[in-house]
């Protein structure tokens, strides 16, 4: 078994914020100092739109936003931003453990998320004859604290769309805590 941890945090929050280059920037550099982590370098963020046209070409009607890296000494964060769509999905992997919550907080704060999902891949980091398999992750993220309590915020898929407890208990992903104003 490969030691450490691997989440994929996806998300719709504020356009104007996924768009931001510097914010972007910043948001890496905090999950670094946040998560104690060593960055080998800083963060390389590219404005995909501005860097198409750079290369002369034209862009995927599906292109835009902004990714960005940071390249740890146990592995990695990246991010791509669909500003249009109001979307986002990050991917954190290192071979220290780190606490998911941590990251879920940063990024709703970054972002201003109104939908938040945050899935443990680190059971895929286990070969097939390992003696001891890795158990899913069972996370009580509680977002609404790094909310400041605003009702506009979404912490959990809505459970009307069928993702209900135990459906995310089968696939293994990490139960968040309901909103505050209910309706989850």
């Amino acid at each position: 078994m490969i030691t450490g941890r691997h989440i994929k945090v996806i998300g719709a929050g504020n356009p104007v914020r996924l768009r931001s280059v510097s914010g972007i920037y910043d948001l890496l550099g905090a999950l670094v100092t946040s998560l104690n982590m060593r960055a080998l370098g800083p963060p390389v963020i590219y404005e995909v739109e501005e860097n198409i046209s750079r290369i002369n070409c034209e862009p995927f009607e599906d292109e835009g936003g902004v990714t960005g890296v940071v390249i740890l000494s146990t592995s990695h964060c990246a991010i791509h931003t669909w500003p249009l769509t109001s979307k986002f999905v990050l991917d954190v992997f290192s071979c220290r453990k780190f606490d998911p919550a941590i990251v879920a907080r940063l990024v709703s704060e970054a972002f201003e998320t109104w939908r938040l999902r945050v899935s443990d891949l680190s059971q895929a980091l286990t070969l097939p004859d390992d003696p001891e398999p890795v158990r899913d992750l069972d996370v009580n993220l509680n977002l609404a604290s790094a909310m400041n309590g605003n009702a506009a915020h979404r912490a959990t898929p809505g459970s009307k769309s069928g993702r209900g407890a135990r459906a995310k208990k089968a696939r293994g992903e990490p139960r968040l805590a309901p909103h505050p104003a209910g309706d989850s």
